[in-house]
């Protein structure tokens, strides 16, 4: 009987600290006791053995107890965690109904564009832009897409020399291949639809210039504000911002300026002297 306690005892202590488990081995532990104390008294085998039995029962019946006691402790707190449903909600004075953190709405960046609200209408001399005919600097040229939405492109600010301008302001920016400059440009787009316009998508080009010269422009670092990070134009919006286009070292002021977007179905053509 005291190898039976021993046996009782060792498995009881082995498994005593596993959840639901253990509430089967504190019995295994019980028994492992009662044969190791019925072993001692009634000098049943060794005595050594029936001591050693008794003394692994105990403590495994023990350490048993107190892990129950651990388990179903830790198991009641965890499923009794604090109760809102009764809990009324009442706002912080920093609730706003009218702010969102919502991903979908972008924050512009220190610098990006900024949009101005306004209204719809045409600017005074507006013209829908056509092939062949050039808007004179300061007037507004329209361009369509998605059919009927309009969206007017203005001059607002011509610098034909910029060469220096612009590689100060970034030194990846590529050198203007010979014969050529950079022209920094300040446009506007005013967005006369009803449709949203992205303005960022806007691109310009110094008529007369082949498209393999005329690309790496585009992707210059310019002085803020770049047209490039202009946000979408809801109707009556309009925004203001620099692109760089390579002109030609003599005679760009009496050049023009295309300009289009990826949507529109025509170009601008703006003329900048």
């Amino acid at each position: 009987m005291g190898i039976l306690s021993i046996v009782l005892g060792g498995l009881a202590l082995f498994v005593c600290w596993i959840p639901f488990l253990n509430y089967l081995t504190v019995f295994g532990a019980i028994a492992g006791l009662v044969f190791g104390l019925i072993a001692l008294f009634r000098k049943f085998g060794s005595r050594a053995l029936s001591l050693t039995g008794t003394i692994v029962s105990g403590v495994a019946f023990l350490l048993t107890v107190v892990f129950i006691v651990i388990y179903t402790l830790a198991f009641v707190t965890a499923g009794s965690g604090p109760d809102y449903t009764d809990t009324p909600y009442t706002s912080s004075p920093s609730d706003d109904p009218t702010e969102s953190d919502s991903p979908d709405e972008p924050t512009a960046a220190p610098g990006d564009p900024t949009v101005v609200p306004g209204d719809s209408t045409p600017s005074a001399g507006a013209t829908v832009c056509a092939d062949g005919t050039a808007i004179a600097l300061g007037k507004a040229g329209i361009l369509t897409y998605d059919g009927e939405n309009q969206a007017e492109v203005t001059i607002e600010d011509v610098q034909l020399d910029a060469t220096d301008t612009v590689l100060a302001e970034n030194s990846l920016n590529e050198t203007p291949p010979d014969g050529y400059q950079y022209a920094l440009i300040s446009l506007t787009i005013k967005q006369l639809g009803t449709e949203s316009f992205p303005a960022g998508a806007s691109r310009g080009i110094f008529k007369g210039v082949a498209e393999d010269i005329a690309s790496p422009a585009d992707y210059a670092v310019l002085p803020e504000p770049e047209l490039l990070f202009a946000p979408d134009l809801s109707q009556g919006d309009s925004v203001t911002g620099n692109i760089a286009v390579f002109v030609p070292t003599s005679g760009a002021d009496s050049g023009s300026l295309l300009v289009d977007n990826y949507f529109t179905d025509n170009t601008c053509e703006l003329k900048v002297g």
